[in-house]
């Protein structure tokens, strides 16, 4: 992924928003866009932005509606729901329905969204050079990454 490609951020909290957009910032991404409402957001994805941030809870609609209708416009579009829910079944259905990952709002969403991007890169290199076989091993691997880390955070949480 390029430094210059299109990014957008959709949370509806404006203070997360700039603290995400300062963070990419600092991973060298210069070209990204914030939206706070989920309308104004659907009415610029002509714009086509390579990855998009999108916090699963919005005040006028959800996450997952906005990642279906996303995918929807173009399926090419790698969306990261970032969310503050806890839910195993909320990161299942949104990676079900295509999002690229899901990323809890926590201490470490820094160091989480620094390696997804580190995966996207290593993602175009594999369509470069490779089939979908290699696509579909980089997807396996992410979801039972998250999938541990829920089963974990929750057998942790239970001991303390």
């Amino acid at each position: 992924m390029k430094k210059e490609d299109l990014i957008f951020i959709i949370d509806d909290d404006p203070v997360y928003v700039s603290f995400l957009k300062f963070n990419l910032f600092k991973l060298g991404f210069s070209n990204v866009q914030t939206y706070n409402i989920g309308q104004d957001y659907l009415n610029q994805l002509h714009q086509l932005p390579k990855v998009v941030l999108m916090d699963y809870n919005l005040e006028e609609t959800t996450g997952k509606k906005l990642l279906s209708e996303t995918l929807t416009f173009d399926p090419d579009i790698l969306v990261i729901i970032i969310s503050s829910q806890n839910s195993i079944d909320s990161a299942v259905e949104t990676l079900k329905i295509g999002a690229l990952d899901y990323v809890r709002k926590d201490d470490t969403v820094n160091e989480q969204l620094k390696n997804i991007f580190v995966k996207i890169d290593e993602l175009h290199k594999m369509n470069s050079s490779s089939s979908k076989r290699g696509y579909l091993k980089f997807i396996g691997i992410s979801c039972v990454f998250i999938l541990a880390s829920f089963y974990l955070y929750h057998h942790l949480t239970k001991l303390f």
